[in-house]
């Protein structure tokens, strides 16, 4: 019955503005609102995707503040709105779609395509699969609506529409790509050029009072909060460390227990919220509560390297283009210095992962351990190159089948 209903919808244009009557098939007149319109358009959507009941549909509140907070469209017109349905956790699909008068002009297009780059910029290298389905995701426009499709199959979706409303006239948008000269983002030595974002605080955490209670043994001290770090850190250390084994034998071992015990703060990336939870930035969140953000990660595994006995530093630079503020470490090893990224390497999802995330999952969780500043770089990491040191070596790098160096 529901799609039923969704099919006789799909079959009204509005009068007017909208769209004619003439439009309409001669066996069903009279008019619905265009929110109704709206909405059959996102059913039709949802419809052509063989994943689409797997999409929750956003709240009229989030979804008004998506439209003007996030995706940044202006609309004049007091009967416009949109309906967005989206899918939870570590995902990129999403389906919007958008309705008012002129909605469709040029810039409001432009601010939706803009969105759907900056998407790909937040799940490249954290979830390359979803920055994949982000790459093919489209962005329709017609006169007084538009589309967002980051969805599986969003060829299918721009077929359903074009057969459903073909009225509507609904155009792939493209943004024209500017002459550019792309030597001055780039260093003489090919380095792509840092530029720190400063989107959010990176002051890192500081762990110098747990260090000297574990090499004391005096805790009293502490803060009730760096109690609960070190606790949590001697348990670690427990389970992870024995006697006789090498720096690199603790750094993995340290890794992958932060890899597969902790998780990333899904509400500073992927929800409306824009810090996320308290403490995602320090070791208290990732260790004690077992949630973090890139610097969460950075900060705990360097406070472990360093109660392991094992010299790593933490570096705070960037990613994408340096639009995302990120941190990560290097850790020396026999006097070489590597680079890891615990929190790329972090193997989140929230869906089917024999679906989403197929072939990179078993690799991923040491895709970023012990790689090459050079390695970085081509997987979109910035940093200030000159401050730290450059990480050459490969004898410790994973070699993606057994717990040993190459």
């Amino acid at each position: 019955m529901r799609k039923l209903a969704a099919m006789l919808l799909a079959a009204l244009l509005l009068q007017g503005t909208y769209g004619p009557v003439s439009q309409m098939p001669d066996t069903v007149r009279g008019s619905v609102t265009i929110e109704e319109t709206g909405a059959a358009l996102a059913q039709t959507i949802l419809n052509s995707q063989s994943d689409g009941e797997s999409y929750t549909a956003l709240s009229q509140e989030d979804a008004e503040f998506c439209l003007t907070q996030v995706y940044d469209i202006s609309l004049d017109d007091p009967t416009g709105g949109a309906a967005i349905y989206v899918v939870g956790g570590v995902n990129a699909r999403e389906i919007a779609v958008i309705w008012g008068k002129d909605v469709g002009q040029r810039d409001n297009a432009e601010a939706l395509d803009t969105y759907r780059q900056n998407r790909y910029a937040d799940f490249f290298g954290y979830a390359p699969a979803q920055a994949e389905l982000v790459k093919i995701g489209q962005v329709l426009s017609g006169e007084n609506w538009l589309v967002l499709l980051l969805c599986a199959e969003p060829e299918k979706a721009r077929e359903a529409l074009a057969r459903d409303y073909p009225g509507l006239a609904l155009e792939r948008y493209d943004q024209k790509e500017t002459s550019y000269d792309w030597r001055q983002y780039y260093d003489e030595r090919g380095y792509r050029r840092f530029i720190s974002p400063n989107l959010v605080d990176m002051t890192l955490y500081d762990t110098g009072p747990i260090l000297v209670a574990y090499a004391t043994g005096n805790s009293r001290g502490l803060s009730e909060k760096d109690a609960a770090i070190l606790q949590k850190c001697r348990g670690i250390l427990s389970a992870c460390v024995t006697d006789g084994m090498t720096d690199f034998e603790k750094e993995l071992a340290l890794h992958d227990w932060l890899v597969d015990n902790c998780g990333y703060d899904l509400t500073a990336r992927y929800s409306l919220s824009a810090t996320g939870r308290a403490d995602n930035k320090n070791p208290y969140g990732l260790l004690v509560e077992g949630y973090g953000v890139c610097l969460g990660y950075a900060t705990s595994f360097q406070l472990l390297m360093d109660l392991a006995g094992v010299e790593c530093i933490t570096v705070v630079g960037a990613s994408v283009n340096s639009s995302r503020d990120h941190a990560w470490n290097m850790v020396k090893l026999e006097g070489e210095w590597y680079c890891v990224d615990l929190t790329w390497d972090d193997p989140v999802f929230s869906v089917d992962p024999a679906f989403y995330l197929p072939s990179w999952l078993a690799e991923r969780h040491h895709r970023y351990f012990n790689v090459t500043s050079d390695d970085m770089r081509e997987t979109g990491h910035q940093w200030d190159y000159d401050s730290v040191p450059e990480a050459a070596a490969t004898r410790f790098r994973w070699d993606g089948v057994g717990q040993k160096p190459v």
